[in-house]
């Protein structure tokens, strides 16, 4: 029964270890996918700038005006790539999440002192005894309204000329 038992484990084992690298092949291929369709957009970009620059020197050596169109140049999304063609070098995420998730999990070193039995405990008496003051709410978190004050009864900081003071007005000619 031992032997059948070592056998299932050591097929589990190699099947997992097929399927992990199987995922990280999938991860490989998606990378390198999108590199060479970077590339690609980066030789396209650099054949159409020489074009467009081949274009202004023709214009200006026959004394012609250059369109403003030809005069922005192409950028080169290989040298210069902006923030999604970035991400899109990345694997998708459920890529690794599927690797995670075959991969065994790396054991957490734990420190030795909190494994121990009896751990110990050191009891201090409270130095002095503070009363916490009670709410504004009873036991059912209901608010008591009739002890809220009105914010508009209280005086305030900012007086209306020191708002007319800092506010700019605009003098409307009749």
């Amino acid at each position: 029964m031992s032997v059948a038992r070592e056998k299932k484990r050591k097929r589990d084992v190699e099947e997992k270890e097929i399927a992990i690298r199987k995922a990280e092949k999938r991860i490989k291929t998606a990378v390198n996918k999108a590199k060479k369709a970077l590339t690609a957009r980066g030789v396209a970009a650099r054949k159409e700038e020489k074009a467009r620059k081949l274009a202004v020197q023709e214009l200006e050596a026959k004394g012609e005006p250059v369109p403003d169109a030809l005069r922005v140049p192409i950028r080169d999304p290989e040298k210069n790539p902006t923030a999604e063609e970035r991400e899109a070098l990345l694997p998708h995420p459920s890529l690794i999440q599927a690797l995670g998730d075959l991969q065994p999990h790396q054991d957490i070193p734990i420190d030795p002192n909190l494994l121990e039995d009896d751990p110990e405990f050191i009891l201090e008496p409270a130095q002095e005894i503070v009363e916490v003051p009670e709410d504004d709410e009873d036991s059912e978190g209901n608010i008591n309204l009739e002890e809220l004050v009105d914010s508009s009864d209280l005086e305030s900081n900012a007086s209306i000329d020191t708002i007319a003071r800092n506010a700019d007005f605009v003098a409307f000619g009749y």
